[in-house]
């Protein structure tokens, strides 16, 4: 295995969880009394955990495949991730301002 990592949600998101769960108990518990107010805080945290664990995926990069959640995806025969393209997006465009360049036949000397 060349390179493996597992992206989940940053942990800032958590805490916003539990803060807008806190929230639902105390304005549900203020309505509906404490029982309504922690059920409904639990059901709150349960849902966005669940949202979070199936944001949740798994990269993996060994010789034959790349891996990306679950489905494979074959690796091109001699491609080679080079780097970063300097250049901007184009304008409109939803990628990031820099974009990975591959290069399917590159010499070592071109690296």
């Amino acid at each position: 295995m060349l390179f493996r990592e597992r992206l989940t949600v940053p942990i800032i998101w958590w805490a916003l969880a539990g803060l807008f769960s806190f929230s639902v108990l105390l304005a549900v518990g203020a309505y509906l009394g404490p029982v309504w107010g922690v059920g409904t805080s639990v059901a709150t945290m349960l849902v966005a955990a669940a949202i979070f664990g199936s944001a949740s995926l798994t990269i993996s990069v060994d010789a034959k495949d790349t891996h990306i959640g679950h489905p494979r995806r074959p690796r091109r025969s001699g491609a080679v991730l080079v780097g970063l393209d300097p250049t901007p997006a184009p304008a409109g465009s939803r990628t990031a301002g820099r974009r990975l360049v591959y290069a399917d036949r590159v010499s070592e000397s071109e690296l």
